[in-house]
């Protein structure tokens, strides 16, 4: 096994996902979760916690969905939803800010940006 296959996991979703791709991940929104329960900070949280596209496109390895594809938002919804500090209106606003940081915009809402 050479040095990069040790650190890659089983398959999981669409694609395999590289271990320390998973831990930056998970700090990621740890920081997320954090900045939303600041009220002057939670319109800027991903920003703020250091989301970007690259980092957004692992987030959907971990999940099993390419942010680029229908049926992102959802199981994202799904699967933030479920984890401490994230109920179902926080875990959609986490979501569709993750798909505004991917696609530079927010006019994919069907919004009037």
């Amino acid at each position: 096994m050479n040095k990069e296959e040790k650190y890659l996991i089983e398959k999981d979703g669409e694609e395999n996902v590289d271990v320390l791709d998973k831990i930056e991940i998970e700090c990621l929104v740890k920081e997320t979760k954090e900045f939303m329960e600041d009220d002057e900070l939670s319109e800027k949280a991903i920003e703020a916690a250091g989301w970007g596209k690259k980092s957004v496109e692992k987030f959907g390895k971990t999940i099993g969905k390419s942010p680029g594809k229908e049926g992102f938002f959802d199981v994202c919804v799904m699967r933030m939803k479920g984890k401490k500090g994230f109920d179902k209106e926080r875990a959609n606003k986490f979501c569709a800010s993750l798909i505004d940081t991917y696609k530079g915009t927010t006019k994919w809402r069907g919004g009037n940006d």
